[in-house]
């Protein structure tokens, strides 16, 4: 979805690192920049800007350190700043820094990433945590349910860095096709008719309509204040009163369908592709739900 790649040179690679807090996402940002980092602020927010310059062969890298988030909601600014950034598309690939121990958790954020149709090599981070806890992922298997390249990495120890960059220069013209996750008839109907008026209302965005209308029948504030300024505030009441009458006609609320729907996929890629000791099999309950609500 790198849609302004044009404005740099061949040789010239933007990557932005995104992941949960706790994922050895700043770990990573240091060892790929060393001492070559700016910190600022993001524009029109106290939210910490961090930049740094890396090189790997011929290729000069720009690195970004997006906040860390749990999800590509609205409910904080963190979210908002690296979701404006991701969805701006100025950028050739994202590394998704995920922590290999706790898998269950960071894939949400994946998914989301996924969804959206980014760039996106999954990196599976602080690899030696997992071997500690003996949870052995399946990379190949991981990475085909994903869609996506899959890397291991301990960035602490420098370990897997030079591996992830080959792979980030290999993959910076990646473009592979958003994840699409079945949402259920009701609500895939309701997607299919947002995104047929999202085209009729001339709709653009640097990201797939799919996204867009998935984001607003989640009612995410973001979402619509971007369908108010694309497509003029009656336009987009048009969509808003479409999607309140499907809701009042189901059976349940239709966020908690897809944040469910996003489970079923997260924890079906888990169950083949992860295998740990017989007394961690029990998925964790992590609490992203509850931050969704």
């Amino acid at each position: 979805m790198a849609l302004n790649k044009s404005k740099r040179k061949d040789n010239q690679v933007k990557i932005a690192l995104a992941g949960n807090p706790n994922s050895g996402k700043t770990t990573m940002f240091n060892e790929l920049t060393g001492s070559r980092q700016h910190v600022g602020n993001w524009p029109g927010v106290t939210v910490e800007k961090k930049t740094g310059r890396a090189s790997y062969q011929k290729y000069s890298l720009e690195v970004i350190d997006l906040p860390g988030t749990y999800s590509l909601g609205a409910y904080s600014e963190d979210e908002v700043v690296a979701r404006d950034f991701l969805t701006d598309g100025d950028y050739d690939v994202v590394l998704n820094i995920i922590n290999s121990s706790n898998l269950e958790r960071n894939l949400y954020f994946t998914v989301q990433l996924l969804e959206m149709g980014v760039d996106l090599i999954a990196v599976l981070n602080m690899a030696d945590e997992a071997e500690k806890k003996g949870i052995k992922i399946d990379k190949e298997k991981l990475g085909q349910m994903l869609g996506t390249p899959v890397v291991e990495t301990v960035a602490s120890r420098g370990r897997g860095i030079n591996n992830l960059l080959e792979k980030t220069v290999q993959n910076r013209d990646l473009s592979e096709p958003a994840l699409k996750i079945d949402y259920g008839s009701n609500v895939e109907n309701l997607i299919d008719e947002v995104v047929s008026m999202l085209k009729e209302f001339d709709f653009t965005a640097q990201i797939n309509n799919r996204w867009t209308a998935v984001k607003l029948i989640e009612h995410d504030s973001e979402a619509v204040k971007l369908l108010e300024r694309k497509v003029g505030v009656s336009k987009a009441k048009k969509i808003k009163s479409l999607i309140a009458e499907r809701e009042l006609k189901a059976e349940d609320d239709f966020d908690n369908i897809i944040i469910d729907k996003k489970y079923e996929f997260i924890n079906k890629v888990i169950e083949e592709s992860v295998d740990r000791p017989e007394a961690d099999q029990e998925p964790e309950m992590f609490q992203i739900k509850l931050m969704q609500l």
